[in-house]
């Protein structure tokens, strides 16, 4: 008999776990069916059978156990009956379901599928090609902005916080241009002790180009001629060599004697009508 109660275990945990299985096959299609195969299950497996025999059925006048051996080929016939069957139809169904298409449905599925797949690769090759491309660019940019014509042509903006200025790097001449018609002046002394302080805020970003031999201001203005014609002039200019200007310590020369002692090295020019109106000891440079 212990032999028999070990293989009646056994098929307990069998039948149970198919009876266990049978409760989610009928979940959707039947709640009651699904129940009873849940408690079926219940009843069937090991562990669960003794937890119902010492505790619901404690009390019990009947030998819970021999009856569920006994009752479980019983259970295991009608499982097979309505799990079994149950379980190859939903299969059926799912291979007619598969089989319902047509061969050109079929066809037109795997044209689709390929379809799909190709312009994944291709929107994955244009991303990479134009990352590519777009990095070259960069580098590219990178390369253009390096170029010395093209940091003296940026510098007004960087240092000027007035509109009005221009540059550009004539050959070995950093040049910077100025239309005073953009700006507001007291008087022409103004004007020139303004082109003096952008020689010094220019020329220091200039002179740290290594192409870079000389530096140049000029201030133009609208000019009339003795025929009455206005044109687009020079008002006043000034020159130094990169040499001549390292020379100077320009933080030591603010005030007064800036233009006494830049006008030793530097090559000023300044329209004669405007010239005559500036009292040069009066001249202050800041910067």
């Amino acid at each position: 008999m212990k032999k028999f109660g070990i293989i009646f275990k056994i098929y307990g945990w069998l039948i149970g776990l198919f009876f266990f299985l049978g409760t989610f096959v009928y979940l959707t299609s039947s709640i009651f069916t699904s129940i009873l195969f849940f408690i079926s299950a219940i009843l069937l497996i090991p562990p669960t059978q003794k937890f119902v025999k010492n505790t619901l059925l404690k009390n019990a006048k009947f030998n819970l156990t021999k009856g569920i051996n006994i009752g479980i080929i019983t259970v295991s016939i009608f499982g097979g009956f309505l799990v079994a069957p149950k379980l190859a139809d939903k299969k059926e169904n799912q291979q007619v379901a598969k089989a319902d298409k047509t061969p050109e449905e079929i066809a037109k599925d795997k044209a689709d599928e390929e379809a799909r797949v190709k312009k994944e690769q291709e929107d994955k090759a244009n991303t990479a090609k134009l990352a590519e491309e777009q990095k070259k660019k960069d580098e590219a940019q990178k390369l253009e902005d390096q170029k010395p014509e093209n940091i003296v042509a940026k510098m007004p903006s960087t240092i000027f916080k007035k509109d009005g200025y221009s540059a550009e790097l004539k050959k070995d001449i950093a040049v910077l241009n100025y239309d005073t018609d953009k700006g507001t002046f007291w008087d022409d002394k103004a004007i020139l002790e303004s082109m003096l302080s952008d020689l010094v805020i220019f020329g220091r970003q200039a002179k740290n180009l290594n192409v870079v031999n000389n530096i140049e201001i000029y201030y133009k203005a609208k000019l009339v001629d003795t025929f009455g014609k206005s044109s687009n002039g020079n008002l006043m200019w000034v020159t130094i060599s990169k040499s001549d200007f390292e020379v100077y310590n320009f933080d030591n020369l603010k005030g007064k004697n800036f233009y006494n002692s830049i006008s030793k090295t530097a090559g000023i020019w300044i329209l004669p009508s405007t010239r005559s109106k500036i009292d040069f000891s009066k001249v202050s440079v800041t910067f």
